[in-house]
């Protein structure tokens, strides 16, 4: 190999390394994956269970960022969907399908049911999908810190496209829910097969309503008059349910790596 073609290579491999080392540096927590116990040795691995105490030579565990089965589904009771001035949308109950697209996000659909609403002094049934049925837009879930670093907590927040979380009827009304909303995940730092995440709110306040450092992250209901189209009502609303996740396989979200 001549001179001139080796010091083309060798600049070659450094712009390469240059590049890869901030894409890799990119990778920050919280992340879901798998940690799993591997054999000892070839290079240095994590000593606990939870791959978030540092590596070791003798360390037995890895981590694999993301899901190999990606789906999930969930199932919760009652939620309750209310403004700050009260308009109350509450539903009997909701399941909830998706599936994992990376170590921050998921997609997923939920299906609320048995739902009815109070505004303006009235009262009825909401529905997009079936009677009482209320079908949300295709929503982005993504992993984020509501408080770190002296008492970690991780947390998700759901949107939809464009911002609209989801479209449906309440009677002679049409309601338009936008923004996003957040909720603590637990656990965290563990494999699990469930997770559980719970939105609370008081009268349209959300707790929390945003993640660490970031700006506010809460829902906006949107009233209209149905025949007219006219803006009855816009107010800043609160999510509150419990949902549990049930995943395909093992999981973990780390707040370390």
């Amino acid at each position: 190999m001549n001179r001139k073609l080796f010091m083309s290579l060798a600049l070659l491999l450094a712009i390469a390394t240059f590049v890869v080392i901030p894409a890799l540096a990119q990778a920050a927590p919280p992340e879901l994956g798998r940690c799993v116990k591997v054999t000892v040795g070839a290079g240095p691995k994590y000593k606990d269970a939870g791959c978030e105490k540092g590596v070791v030579p003798t360390g037995k565990y890895e981590w694999y960022p993301e899901a190999i089965k990606n789906h999930f589904t969930s199932s919760e009771g009652k939620s309750t969907f209310e403004t700050v001035g009260k308009l109350k949308i509450i539903c009997t109950a909701d399941t909830d399908r998706g599936e994992y697209t990376g170590p921050k996000t998921d997609l997923e659909t939920i299906v609320f049911t048995g739902c009815t609403y109070s505004a303006l002094g009235t009262k009825g049934s909401c529905e997009n999908s079936g009677p009482g049925t209320v079908t949300t837009n295709l929503l982005t879930s993504t992993l984020g810190f509501i408080k770190k670093p002296a008492v970690t907590s991780v947390g998700v927040s759901l949107e939809g496209p464009g911002g609209i979380f989801a479209e449906f009827t309440c009677g002679g009304f049409r309601e338009v829910i936008s923004g996003s909303v957040i909720a603590p995940i637990t656990p965290i730092s563990k494999m699990t097969l469930k997770f559980k995440e719970i939105f609370k709110a008081t009268v349209g306040k959300q707790k929390p309503e945003n993640f660490e450092g970031e700006p506010k992250d809460t829902l906006l209901c949107n009233l209209y008059e149905g025949s007219s189209g006219v803006l009855l009502l816009s107010e800043q609303c609160g999510f509150t349910s419990t949902d549990t996740v049930t995943n395909e396989e093992l999981l973990e979200v780390n707040e370390v790596l």
